[in-house]
């Protein structure tokens, strides 16, 4: 068979095309298996450049995190970091790390870790481990050259990766540790060095895409793989369900916010399900008909609760749930018809308020009280009506014109429930106002244009929830301080979820910061370097201990995190 030049082209284009997308997939990821339960990607170079933006010091981070000014075990630590430069690491490439839950009734649990870097001088690395540790013993097996680390970590290299393994759980103890020869650990290296493509977890299509992406950091979980670790789930269809079932996310450090980006992977069964029953946009009015401006958080999401009967099908169990159901005078398919699936809760006004002790009333005590809202959409009437008319019969609830009210136990909170809605509180007044829609909740501009025409959405206002929690009279003037550059540095965090596409459905979560024009990474640090600080100020005071070297993490200084490589600018 002769191809014509046009055809010839267009094989020759489609096999650049596939070859250039297979390039683009680093070198690390031949290494992680297919079944891992957790990855995480950090892009080394993308942090380090936004971290020497807010001169942030390598070397003071440590000095703020010790304990004491000389403290042994954080100096060799700094030492070892610092000489990471030297180690013959290739910095300029993305770091991976995997954990993979496993084990058997035989054997016991098991979690399996592993950190894999790419080496461009093995030498350099073979001498920094003898550098760390003189007496270390390097052995050879047929791919790779290993070390124990200490505490049942062990280092495994070749020409061009690195690979530090940890077995940990198993009733199996084998090998021996001062070398790492025979152990859980070592083994798991010779299992990933050998391990070929396909048992990788590059060959799972969506893991390739999330590779690709250009972002400080990813992550990745297995929803099928950590079931498998549920026997009983196992020996139902329900596993099915989740089978090839993955959540795929991207992290960026931007200025004034931290971005997650996440795709959730439905396995086939479960997409039928998904197509059958599609959700509809949230109601955000549940939420806005809220009665205070000073909400401090919400969560509302709408879904179609008869995908729960076809799951319940699915998986063999709706016998079961009618047998039950059937005892009190309806059936599962009843319950979900009787709901609309629009659902929100929403918590405003949380402060700490001083209360006598009951039994002690000479004795106060500082408690958080907080006014609250639950609400739950009736959705069929007729599937309603019959479910709540069973309930009454059995002498479970009462009915008053359209009222019902619980009688077979004292709820303890304030509540209705009628044939619009059932409600939740934990405020009478509120309730009422709430039922009546004649609040107007004072919701941010940005966080209603984001839940608008989304499946779910959730709101929290952490300068808010700061704000309203008082520190004690007697509080340190450093722990004063903590508190205000806590409220002085974080502002909210949202999140929101659209509708199933057929195959997968995307979320976004943003974390705000106050100063929207400096990078997340680097107020995150310096609050992180605040906190330690005020802890290592606590520590010395309780010893009775003063230490006036205490060295502070911003600085402009040499001592600054090295730069990547000279390649890389």
């Amino acid at each position: 068979m002769k191809l014509s030049p046009k055809s010839l082209l267009l094989l020759v284009a489609v096999v650049a095309v596939f070859a250039s997308c297979k390039k683009s997939v680093p070198k690390q990821v031949k290494y992680i298996p297919k079944d891992a339960t957790f990855v995480l990607g950090i892009n080394t170079k993308s942090l380090y450049e936004k971290a020497g933006k807010g001169n942030i010091s390598l070397d003071s981070v440590f000095n703020t995190f010790s304990k004491e000014a000389a403290d042994p075990d954080v100096t060799k630590m700094k030492n070892a970091i610092g000489d990471l430069k030297d180690a013959g690491l290739d910095l300029s490439e993305q770091i991976y790390l995997f954990v993979k839950t496993g084990g058997s009734i035989m054997n016991g649990k098991s979690v399996s870790m592993a950190t894999i870097a790419l080496l461009k001088d093995a030498s350099k690395f073979e001498a920094y481990l003898k550098k760390q540790k003189a007496d270390v013993s390097i052995k050879k097996e047929a791919k790779y050259s290993y070390a124990a680390l200490g505490n049942d970590f062990v280092a495994g290299w070749s020409s061009d990766v690195v690979i530090i393994s940890n077995v940990s759980g198993g009733r199996n103890a084998p090998g021996s540790y001062s070398s790492g020869e025979g152990t859980l650990s070592q083994a798991q290296l010779t299992t990933l060095f050998e391990q070929k493509d396909d048992e990788s977890a590059g060959s799972i299509s969506e893991f390739r895409d999330l590779v690709k992406e250009s972002a400080d950091a990813f992550f990745w979980y297995n929803s099928s793989s950590a079931l498998d670790q549920v026997p009983m789930l196992g020996m139902t269809k329900i596993s099915d369900l989740f089978k090839d079932a993955y959540t795929a996310g991207t992290i960026n450090f931007e200025d004034g916010k931290i971005v997650a980006d996440t795709k959730s992977y439905s396995s086939k069964a479960l997409q039928d399900i998904l197509k059958k029953h599609p959700s509809q946009d949230l109601d955000l009015k549940m939420v806005t008909q809220y009665p205070s401006s000073n909400i401090d958080g919400f969560v509302s999401f709408s879904f179609n609760p008869e995908l729960l009967i076809d799951i319940l099908k699915y998986s063999g169990f709706d016998g079961q749930a009618n047998q039950v159901f059937g005892d009190l005078g309806f059936t599962a398919t009843d319950v979900a018809k009787a709901f609309k699936g629009d659902i929100a809760a929403v918590v405003s006004d949380l402060s700490v308020i001083t209360k006598p002790n009951p039994y002690y009333p000479a004795v106060t005590t500082k408690q958080p009280e907080v006014k609250f809202i639950f609400n739950a959409k009736v959705g069929d009437k007729a599937s309603y009506e019959k479910v709540m008319g069973a309930l009454e019969k059995k002498g479970l609830i009462s009915k008053s014109g359209n009222e019902y009210r619980i009688t077979s136990f004292n709820v303890g909170v304030p509540y209705s429930i009628d044939d619009k809605n059932i409600l939740f509180g934990l405020d009478s007044a509120v309730l009422q106002s709430y039922k009546a829609g004649n609040g107007n909740a004072n919701l941010p501009d940005d966080i209603k244009s984001k839940s608008s025409g989304q499946a779910a959405a959730v709101f929290i206002d952490i300068n808010k929830i700061l704000t309203a929690i008082p520190l004690d009279s007697g509080a340190k003037a450093e722990e004063v301080a903590l508190m205000d550059k806590a409220k002085a540095t974080f502002k909210n965090v949202s999140a929101t979820t659209g509708h199933f596409d057929g195959k997968l459905s995307k979320s976004e979560i943003e974390f705000k910061f106050v100063d929207d024009k400096k990078n997340s990474l680097v107020s995150l640090l310096e609050f992180f370097a605040a906190a330690a600080k005020t802890a290592k100020i606590s520590h010395n005071d309780d010893s009775m201990m003063t230490d006036s070297t205490i060295a502070p993490m911003i600085d402009s200084s040499a001592n600054a995190i090295p730069a990547p490589p000279a390649e890389q600018k």
